[in-house]
């Protein structure tokens, strides 16, 4: 069963580093395809073809790799959220 027709496992450009500045928009968005290869798999009794695993592993790295750049480029946050707490203006009173 195909998951895509318009996606073609040729078609996803592999950076040649992680350090590149243009890997996050120079590779397809994976996860609309992880996802399709995860239906596909639950509708076949969860197994997939030769080819859709060699198609999900590939997308899977893919992934991996762009996480990694996100992390390596500090564009994840690590720890708490800390919300600063604005303080609370006080009104002159004119008694």
């Amino acid at each position: 069963m195909e998951t895509s027709s318009s996606f073609n496992v040729t078609n996803l450009i592999k950076p040649s580093t992680l350090s590149d500045m243009n890997f996050p928009t120079s590779t397809v968005n994976v996860l609309p395809h992880l996802e399709d290869l995860r239906k596909t798999w639950r509708q076949q009794d969860f197994r997939f073809t030769k080819d859709q695993q060699e198609q999900y592993d590939m997308l899977l790295q893919a992934r991996r790799e762009r996480v990694a750049f996100f992390y390596e480029s500090n564009r994840v946050q690590v720890g708490p959220k800390v919300v600063k707490k604005a303080e609370p203006v006080q009104e002159d009173q004119d008694d």
